[in-house]
């Protein structure tokens, strides 16, 4: 059984401490004195911003996609004034809640997502983030978008086996 006992020798930076350790026995006493270096993190409270996932949605050119996820204040400090910023192009809006908003440490909130591409919006995958962030911390939320036709039409699709079929020596199929 030791006992350590720490005493403070001087500050070698703001985050290195140089202690000295004096131990005690039990059966007898010695004091042994060295010198090592500790390295401290000092780390002020701050808000961390966290989503629960990503969003991917399929919405139609012309219409309207809502899609949902949460927003998390993981640090140890509630944040200031929460705002999104979205890229001036986009067709992504946040449908709620409203902004500013504020989370307390530990606190979640429910975002919203609407996707709405215009009519002459090209088919395809599109890739955004939005950045939601109170001027000490940020979180990104990526989105993913497929935007699709909702035209309906009727098609009728002819299969041929050709090597059944049309192949010199090969037989058809019967029945």
């Amino acid at each position: 059984y030791v006992n350590v006992s720490f005493s403070y020798d001087q500050a070698v930076s703001r985050d290195e401490l140089l202690f000295r350790f004096v131990a005690n026995t039990s059966n007898y006493s010695i004091v042994i004195s060295t010198a090592c270096l500790v390295r401290v993190s000092i780390r002020l409270p701050a808000a961390a911003l966290k989503f629960s996932k990503s969003l991917s949605m399929i919405v139609p050119r012309g219409g309207q996609q809502l899609v949902s996820t949460t927003l998390s204040n993981v640090g140890t400090k509630g944040s200031d004034n929460i705002f999104a910023s979205i890229a001036a192009n986009s067709y992504l809006t946040v449908a709620g809640p409203l902004f500013p908003l504020q989370l307390p440490n530990g606190a979640s909130r429910e975002i919203t997502i609407a996707a709405t591409p215009p009519l002459n919006t090209p088919f395809g995958k599109y890739v955004e983030s939005i950045v939601f962030y109170d001027g000490n911390t940020q979180a990104a939320l990526k989105v993913t978008t497929f935007v699709v036709s909702v035209t309906d039409a009727e098609y009728t699709v002819f299969v041929e086996d050709e090597y059944t079929y049309f192949a010199e020596g090969r037989p058809g199929l019967s029945g």
